[in-house]
Parts: C-alpha cells; structure tokens; sequence
C-alpha cells in the first residue's frame, strides 16, 4: 500500500468514527511524510542566454561569456545524466554547482532560477562536483607539482606584492572577504 492509500485510509476511517482524534492524529503523523512537495513546473527551464551579463556575475561569479569556456576548460561532458535519468546541460550544471557554491542557499531557494526540483538540483550539482573531482581530484592529493616549487611560488608573491598586496609571503585567498 502506498504512503499516499495509507493516509486516504486513515483520514476515510476517521471520517467514519472508526478513529477518535488522538488515534487519528496518531497514525496520521507516524505515516505522514517527510518530504515537502514543490511544484517547480511553474517556472522556466534555466537557460544561460536569457540571463543579464549583470544577474551572471552576481549569481555565478562568473561572466556570462566565461561559463561556456569554464566549463570547457574544465573538460565536462556535454550533458550530466544523473541516476533517476534527470539530465541537465554541462552549462546548466556548472551554473547549479556555482550558484551553490557562491553564496550558501538552499536547493528550494534556486529552484525559481533553474526550474528544477530541489531533488533534481541536488542531485545535478553532485553529479557535477564527482565529475570535476574524478577529472582534477589528482591536483588536491599531492602539493609536488611543477608550478608549486619553492621559485614559483616566490615569482607568484613578487606578482601580488607589485600589484600593490600587502605581503609577499602569501599566495591564498579568500574571495574578497575582509577579516580581521
């Protein structure tokens, strides 16, 4: 029987007095579900070309002209199909993962923006991390890389110091936050 038939039962039965009010309150919470339903069908399908040069940058941090070649640098596939067979463009996903991951917001606060499900949404924007982690993962194992010598880096903190930063022995960042 399905969630949907066990609470029609429930909600019939009380109807019918078979229940008083604590067993149906009862049963009804114990077999209620916790998933919020959202209806994004109301809104549109996300495309990047609609998008204002200005609501991209705020949105993905990004240039508009900058997500498809990102996403090529980047090597996605042309399309993710997740496991359920929802698939999402390579630049609607890189867009979900970088909504996501310029500002914290949840799914149901994006759904407007991509016209998608919070389920379809998370499960696109894990699609996307697993795929840039499975082609670039190796980059975060190990700091013996060419560009990461002891004179490289040296010529990095030159770069930043005579473009007027503070230090010359830092090459992090934080994105643009101010703390003290």
């Amino acid at each position: 029987m399905s969630l949907k038939n066990l609470q029609e039962c429930i909600l019939f039965s009380y109807t019918q007095n078979l229940l008083d009010d604590e067993e149906f309150c009862l049963l009804y919470d114990a077999n209620g579900s916790n998933y919020f339903v959202f209806d994004h069908n109301q809104y549109s399908k996300f495309t990047l070309d609609v998008i204002s040069e200005e609501e991209c940058l705020a949105n993905f941090r990004f240039r508009k002209l900058d997500i498809p070649y990102l996403a090529h640098t980047l090597r996605l596939p042309d399309k993710f199909v997740c496991a359920n067979r929802t698939v999402a463009s390579r630049e609607e996903g890189l867009c979900i993962l970088l909504k996501r991951l310029a500002y914290p917001c949840r799914y149901v606060d994006i759904m407007p923006q991509f016209g998608r499900s919070p389920q379809e949404l998370s499960l696109i924007a894990n699609k996307v991390v697993n795929e840039i982690y499975t082609l670039h993962g190796h980059l975060l194992t190990t700091l013996h890389h060419p560009w990461l010598t002891r004179a490289k880096l040296r010529e990095m903190a030159e770069v930043v110091h005579q473009k007027g930063a503070a230090l010359t022995n830092c090459w992090g960042f934080v994105d643009g936050t101010v703390s003290m």
